[in-house]
This record gives structure tokens, C-alpha cells and sequence, in this order.
């Protein structure tokens, strides 16, 4: 259905003058001609109708799902309980340090803030203290506003302090920001100068139509593909599956991007699906990463002389043909590596043909096992590691170590002779959904034909 389909009323110009036109020369018993001033101001009056009909045909056509926009849509979303996700804010690790130890602790008040650039301004969200003979802390930091802009400052970068702490020679973060999303955004307007170009929007309306799965509690896939988009605004995928013993559920889910998500996300989303009013009390429910399954690509590509620059341009410039592919690609869990949708996205960007070396066709789906390695710990206790060892060998220092066989969840890192293994186990959750990622070798060539 079109965007601008006339729903509810017409807004033909042609039929409306036809109607005013016959009526009033029916009224009047004679027909008029062009100059007669009653029909100059029947035109007038013709162009004013136009107008009424179509701002009708609009505020009735937002009222639907389909057409709403902006505020209409929160007000739709209210019917079905489904509120506009908003920002989340992006969280990094912030290292404070002294130019030299000192004798006393050194405290960080909570709230002390950085920035990397002078306008966007991160804060800590604990307070904390440099200990007495120590030269620095890590400490938590969260962004002041929501936002992707506040994603992805690369080690060291937040450096300048905004707030002063006394004694502190300078500061940088140890971790990339992450976590930092756009939510749904209004679509931009005056009224939304911050706003985007419709995709908050047109996101928001998904999860809208998806909202009425979430009121039965038997646990259909839409339900919680629902609760599981409604977790996070970076939530981008969502796979459910249930193929193996009753009542177990597994959620594999990807964020903006076609990214893994961070265990913070894993979390949040296993928290909205397990809530008591959303899960069966005999669902046993799973959240997974995606299982990733890297690609490279190589391709060769011909084009005639009179196309080559543009050619190039499309297919290997930024947000070209290649760059599509990647994002495609990405985009959804268990889809297959299809180099034949690479061909197509370069041939419709100028090639005359393309020779597709890699990737090759693979069929991503549900993988059947996760391999993990069962650990003990000091005190006998049973906990799992996400590496490769072996048997009654010591768990190499900062491994990252779960308390549970699944490898989500609480974890730690592994400190000296903390953990050995004791022989790997194979499990079997199943639900990791698999995921093709570019690995981010690329190899591309191409010649130049006649016609």
C-alpha cells in the first residue's frame, strides 16, 4: 500500500471541480465560461477543498498503525502497552592517576567528569579512592546523555578532566565506550530538531505491531521476540527457538549494526523475558550471542572505459556496493553467506559483471553444541571457561571464567593457580544462532572491457 494512498477521502482536484462546477451551474441555470468572476471565485473556493481533504485524509490515515508518525504513534503504542524506547547511555572504564604514590588515599568523588573532546562529557558513577602508596584507579563511567555519538572513543581518548580532582595528573579510558544507542527517535522537525530520518519511527511501529504476541503467557516465538526487541533499544535480531526438551527457550539476539551484544545487553534481555508476567512458569529461558561465522571477500569486477570512475565509486567507495553487502549480510541471525547478493549489489552499481571468488554460498543456522572446559576452582568448585586447555592444566591468568555451563552470566577473570581444568564437556543448549561477520579481509580488483 503507498504511502500517499487517499484512504478516507478524495483529493482529486479534477473530480472536486467537476462537483462544484456542475453544482453550481445547475444552481444557477447557465453555464459559465472562464473570466466569469463566479467561477474565478468557485476555483478559489475548489483549491480551499483540496486543501480540508487532504489534511483529513492525513489526520484519518494517522490514526492507523501503517501512516502514524511521531506522537501519534506513542499514543498507538499506548493501546498495546508498548512505550518509545528511549536513549541509552554508552559506559566505559576510566583510569585516574597520580604522578607519583602518596602517603594518603586520594578520593574520586562520584560524579567527577571527562570528556574526550571538550563537548561530549562522561561521569563516574561510583566514588572511589586511590589508595594510600597506589598511583591510580579504575573506575566506572557512564556518558551524561544518551546517544551512539558517545560510542566507540578509542583507548586513551577520554583524556581531559572537566571537574578537577585534586591530585590527579590525568586520567584515560582503559575500555572502548560502549552501550551508548539513539533508542526510537522522533522523525526530524521543527518540533524534533534532534530527530532522524524515520528509522526510530519505522522501528518503533515493528515492535508495535509485534506488542500484541506479548499478552498471551504460553510463550509464542512473536512474544519474545517482542520483550526481546523491547529490552534495549540496540536490540536489532531476534532469533527464538525451542527444538529441543519442552519448556526450554533459547534467544539469540544481535544489536544496531549486526554487532555481538555485551553480556550488559545479554542481561537485560534475559531479565525482560524471564519477568513473571512475561514467561511461562515452565519456560526455562536462554540468551545467547549469535555464534559468529567470519567471511573475507575477494571479488573481480570488469567495467567498459566510459564507467570506470563511477563504477568504482559505487562499488568500492564508502557505503558502495561492498559496503552494502556487509551490512546485509549482518543484518539477520542464521541468514546465508550469499556471495550471489554481492554480485547483484555490484552489477546494479555499474559493473558489467562481477567474479565472486569469496565468499562462497554456506548455510548458517542453529548450531547444535557450544564446547566449553569444566573448571575447579581453589575450593573444589565446579565453574566452566570459555578456552581451550588442558587436562589438569592451570587456567591461564585473566581468562574470563562462568559460574555457569552456558558461558553467560556472572563471570570473573581467572587470577594465578585460581582454576584447572579438569577435562572439556561438551553441551548441548542449542539456539546459538549463527551470524556471518566480514572478517575484514578484503581483496578487490577490476578491469576495464569494451562494450
Amino acid at each position: 500500500m503507498a504511502d500517499n494512498f487517499e484512504l478516507f477521502t478524495t483529493i482529486d482536484d479534477t473530480e472536486i471541480e467537476k462537483i462544484v462546477t456542475e453544482n453550481l451551474e445547475e444552481t444557477l441555470s447557465e453555464t459559465l465560461h472562464p473570466g466569469d468572476e463566479r467561477l474565478m471565485f468557485a476555483n478559489a473556493f475548489i483549491a480551499l477543498l483540496c486543501t480540508v481533504f487532504a489534511y483529513l485524509n492525513d489526520r484519518a490515515k494517522m490514526r492507523l498503525l501503517r501512516f502514524a508518525e511521531a506522537e501519534t504513534l506513542d499514543y498507538i503504542g499506548e493501546r498495546v502497552n508498548c512505550p518509545r524506547l528511549g536513549k541509552e547511555k554508552a559506559t566505559a572504564i576510566e583510569r585516574y592517576k597520580l604522578a607519583a604514590p602518596l602517603s594518603i588515599n586520594v578520593p574520586i568523588p562520584m560524579g567527577s567528569t571527562v570528556t574526550p573532546d571538550g563537548v561530549l562529557v562522561y561521569e563516574t558513577t561510583v566514588a572511589a579512592s586511590i589508595p594510600a602508596g597506589e598511583t591510580y584507579i579504575d573506575i566506572p563511567i557512564q556518558a551524561q546523555e544518551g546517544g551512539s555519538v558517545y560510542n566507540d572513543y578509542a583507548l586513551g581518548s577520554i583524556n581531559t578532566q572537566v571537574s578537577n580532582v585534586p591530585y590527579i595528573a590525568s586520567v584515560e579510558n582503559v575500555s572502548v565506550p560502549t552501550g551508548g544507542d539513539d533508542g526510537e527517535p522522533y522523525p526530524l522537525s521543527d518540533a524534533h530538531p534532534d530527530g532522524d530520518d524515520g528509522t526510530g519511527d519505522n522501528n518503533y511501529r515493528e515492535r508495535i505491531r509485534k506488542a500484541p504476541a506479548g499478552f498471551s503467557t504460553a510463550g509464542p516465538e512473536e512474544a519474545y521476540e517482542y520483550f526481546a526487541l523491547s529490552a534495549d533499544a540496540s536490540v536489532e535480531d531476534v532469533k527464538v527457538v525451542s527444538e529441543q526438551a519442552a519448556g526450554r527457550i533459547d534467544i539469540t539476539v544481535t544489536t544496531t549494526g549486526g554487532q555481538v551484544p555485551t553480556e550488559d545487553i545479554l542481561q537485560k534481555v534475559l531479565a525482560k523475558c524471564s519477568d513473571k508476567t512475561v514467561r511461562p512458569m515452565n519456560d526455562d529461558v536462554h540468551v545467547y550471542a549469535p555464534e559468529v561465522v567470519e567471511y573475507d571477500i575477494e571479488v573481480e569486477y570488469f567495467t567498459t572505459e566510459d564507467t570506470e570512475s563511477d563504477a568504482i565509486a559505487a562499488i568500492e567507495g564508502e557505503g558502495g556496493a561492498i559496503d552494502q553487502y556487509i551490512s546485509w549480510q549482518s543484518a539477520k541471525i542464521t541468514r546465508d553467506i550469499n556471495p550471489d547478493k554481492l554480485k547483484s549489489l555490484i552489477v546494479a552499481a555499474g559493473a558489467k559483471r562481477a567474479n565472486i571468488i569469496s565468499p562462497v554460498f554456506t548455510d548458517l543456522d542453529v548450531t547444535e553444541s557450544v564446547t566449553s572446559y569444566e573448571v575447579k576452582d581453589t575450593d573444589n568448585n565446579i565453574r566452566y571457561v570459555a578456552a581451550e586447555g588442558e587436562e589438569d592444566a592451570a587456567v591461564p591468568v585473566n581468562t574470563d571464567v562462568y559460574i555457569n555451563p552456558r558461558l553467560t552470566g556472572e563471570s570473573s577473570k581467572a587470577t594465578e593457580n585460581q582454576y584447572t581444568y579438569t577435562g572439556n564437556s561438551i553441551l548441548s543448549p542449542k539456539g546459538i544462532g549463527e551470524l556471518a561477520i566480514f572478517s575484514g579481509t578484503l581483496s578487490v580488483s577490476h578491469q576495464v572491457e569494451g562494450e
